[in-house]
């Protein structure tokens, strides 16, 4: 797969907390149902990680699954990378390992 383009990316914000995560969730269901054909979700700009980050990533893949579309996460800030290790994750979620480029 080559690189994700950076214009057709949900980018998550610094911090997933009980305040925003259902508006999260929301918009990331319908970036999923966006025209995109592989929709990509950079996690950059991640500040916090937790299990909850973890919750809205499988949340968002077994959603596209159910609709039949592959979807991306990339830019995995280390800490939550090795919640998805420990938690069993990193074999079934769709990790991106390099950066995304600009598209410029």
């Amino acid at each position: 797969m080559s690189a994700p383009v950076a214009s057709e990316v949900f980018r998550l914000p610094p911090q997933i907390t009980f305040a925003n995560i259902v508006s999260l969730r929301n918009d990331g269901e319908r970036f999923i149902r966006d025209d995109l054909e592989t929709p990509v979700f950079s996690l950059a700009d991640l500040e916090f990680s937790n299990s909850a980050a973890v919750a809205l990533l499988l949340g968002w893949f077994r959603r596209a699954n159910r609709i039949g579309k592959s979807i991306v996460f990339a830019d995995i800030p280390e800490d939550l990378l090795n919640i998805i290790k420990v938690s069993g994750l990193s074999d079934v979620l769709p990790l991106e390992s390099g950066p995304l480029e600009t598209g410029q």
